[in-house]
């Protein structure tokens, strides 16, 4: 069976979807109900043959499993300690973040003293003040826990962290001993990173350097931030395979320069695509392309060709093995994303290609010479406009807006943003040598300038954004409904006419509700 991860990986995505949903008393029922259909499709033998639905169904019945002993066994003991105060002793494992007049850090407990109180749980830490301790530091406080939400959608992605309480510190007592981690030290770097290039560039230039490596968005400022938002930009500072890609490209083209083998090479760059999400700070999108990237290198070690679309299904089954991960919007725009590139965005690409073909054969020169920048053209605007597609339902879902600039500004700002990447890296490094450090400042600053102009230029264009209507969670429904049916009835070109039926529909609505 070709693909076999594919199938798995997006069946447990989408059955966790709903489950996340569902009150929880509710998925035993659920759970009889698929095992009943897929003994079913066990004893039909047209279904059994086909493999497919048995698999799907059968992954369907293992991620409502491990929703109920993960809740049962992690996230209720949390939630039973949640309006206790208590005594503490734990570390920082995070940089710390200011909301409001609060400063926020992601904590591990080592002790909680109290009575059928769980151990070593990651927390939410809310404190009036700066907590006078370095990462991994031994820590005795005092807080009073509480609740993040009563579900994973509600947490805001925390739960898909591991983190099912937050606690806030009433006062607390920092020793001078430190748990010995590697992470102490990518931490170390990550906060270097960000307080250097923040120190050396001033404004938002200098912020979006560091945005650009470490996916730390924390230095924008609230205009900035938002236009990048306005303007469909936002994933150019969310650390994911586009910074993967250019960071494990730029290692590649030193070592080849070296002269390594390829052998070594596809080793060293498995080595630091590990290292990059570290220092990432594990992010979903980033683990998304991690998993991805190693796939594809472990495959030249093994001498095999790998394929994406089964790649993206192990990374989502990976991802999944958190069930409460699919309330991570990161997770669930890089997926739908990069999915969006493996399906949709094909079909569209002959056209392109067919295009350019026609251009570079006219007898004008002038009109043989556009070829390249018309294809270029058409190929960002055409991947904007399926990765549009494909977010919606998470866009509608999360939020009450689409970003239509998007379709056009990142034909510019995704070369200029993968370019931003390797300029700051090179400024960082720079930095550290001293004599070069101005030459690369001057260029970053003004280079990250002109992307935070043309950022505000697109923000800024009326009808840039669409707000979404009541109607359209119908619209994304109908969608859903056309797609389940095909797949059903298991037929490829129906599959095809589905999903253009379904673009024109999602477009269609999208305008209609823009000038209507």
């Amino acid at each position: 069976m070709k693909r076999i991860f594919a199938h798995i990986g997006f069946s447990s995505a989408v059955t966790l979807l709903a489950v996340n949903l569902i009150n929880v008393k509710y998925i035993p029922m659920m759970t009889a109900g698929l095992a009943v259909i897929f003994i079913a499709s066990l004893v039909l033998s047209e279904y059994r043959r086909a493999v497919t639905v048995p698999l799907c169904l059968g992954t369907a019945i293992f991620s409502c499993i491990v929703f109920l002993c993960v809740f049962q066994s992690a996230v209720l003991p949390v939630q039973n300690i949640c309006g206790e105060n208590a005594d503490v002793s734990f570390y920082i494992t995070s940089l710390p973040e200011q909301s409001g007049s609060n400063y926020v850090y992601i904590v591990k407990t080592e002790e909680i003293d109290l009575d059928g109180a769980p151990q070593n749980i990651k927390l939410k830490l809310i404190s009036d003040n700066p907590i006078p301790a370095d990462a991994y530091q031994r820590i005795r406080a005092n807080v009073t826990f509480k609740s993040v939400g009563a579900d994973a959608y509600h947490s805001y992605g925390l739960w898909g962290k591991g983190i099912y309480a937050a606690a806030q510190l009433e006062y607390c007592r920092v020793s001078r001993n430190y748990i010995h981690s590697l992470m102490q030290s990518v931490l170390h770097l990550r906060r270097d990173i960000i307080e250097t290039l923040t120190a050396a560039i001033s404004g938002d230039a200098g912020a979006l350097a560091a945005a650009v490596i470490t996916g730390d968005k924390s230095r924008l400022s609230d205009e900035t931030y938002t236009n990048f938002k306005l303007a469909g930009a936002s994933h150019l500072m969310a650390v994911s395979g586009l910074h993967l890609a250019v960071v494990t490209g730029f290692v590649y083209f030193i070592l080849k320069r070296l002269r390594v083998n390829r052998m070594s090479s596809a080793v060293i760059v498995l080595i630091s695509v590990m290292f990059y999400a570290a220092l990432a700070g594990f992010s979903k999108s980033i683990i998304r392309a991690g998993i991805m990237m190693a796939v594809v290198l472990i495959g030249e070690l093994a001498e095999r060709k790998g394929d994406a679309l089964n790649s993206l299904g192990f990374a989502t089954l990976i991802i999944c093995l958190n069930p409460f991960a699919v309330s991570d919007i990161s997770a669930l725009l890089s997926i739908l994303s990069v999915l969006s590139l493996l399906t949709l965005y094909p079909v569209f690409k002959v056209h392109i290609q067919n295009v350019k073909n026609t251009l570079e054969q006219s007898r004008l020169k002038v009109v043989s010479l556009s070829a390249g920048a018309v294809g270029f053209i058409l190929s960002g605007f055409f991947t904007s406009l399926c990765v549009l597609l494909y977010t919606l339902p998470v866009m509608y879902a999360f939020f009450d807006y689409a970003p239509l600039a998007g379709l056009v500004s990142n034909i510019i700002l995704i070369p200029l943003g993968s370019a931003a990447t390797v300029v700051s890296i090179i400024t960082y490094a720079a930095d550290k040598i001293g004599n070069i450090a101005f030459f690369f400042n001057f260029i970053t600053e003004k280079f990250n300038g002109l992307i935070l102009k043309i950022v505000g230029f697109f923000a800024s264009i009326n009808g840039s954004t669409v707000v979404f209507g009541r109607y359209f969670g119908f619209v994304i429904a109908a969608v859903l409904m056309i797609f389940s049916i095909c797949f059903l009835w298991n037929n490829k070109k129906l599959m095809k006419s589905a999903a253009v039926i379904s673009s024109l529909l999602l477009v269609s609505a999208l305008f209609i509700n823009l000038y209507i």
